[in-house]
């Protein structure tokens, strides 16, 4: 078993959470997905107002920590057993970062063959 630190746990309790009660089917999916994700950085407290500016309307993208790979396997790790039954069902993923004025993540789960809501 791996180690994970405090803070990673509590950050999949909530994932899993958010998961379990936002429309999660009422079993695991058994075919293929996609899933779409937006990660939404809030603007750091030390930029200009000009540079907060740029970054809100996406002159410049958030990149810096966490990496956007590891977000979507942090997700996709948490959705097993919720949202599909592996993650090797997976066979389209779509996924960003940026800043933005209502920081969170919007993540967006369907069966293939039908399209996203």
């Amino acid at each position: 078993m791996a180690y994970k630190a405090k803070a990673q746990m509590q950050n999949e309790a909530r994932i899993i959470h958010h998961l379990s009660e936002q429309r999660a089917p009422d079993m695991p999916w058994s075919g293929p997905i996609g899933i779409h994700v937006q990660a939404r950085f809030r603007v750091p407290k030390s930029y200009s107002v000009k540079r907060t500016e740029r970054c809100l309307l996406g002159h410049e993208l958030q990149n810096k920590k966490p990496d956007l790979d590891n977000i979507i396997k942090n997700i996709l790790d948490c959705g097993q057993k919720i949202l599909f039954n592996d993650d090797k069902q997976v066979c389209f993923i779509m996924a960003s970062k940026n800043y933005h004025d209502k920081p969170g993540w919007i993540i967006e789960v369907w069966e293939c063959g039908e399209e996203p809501s």
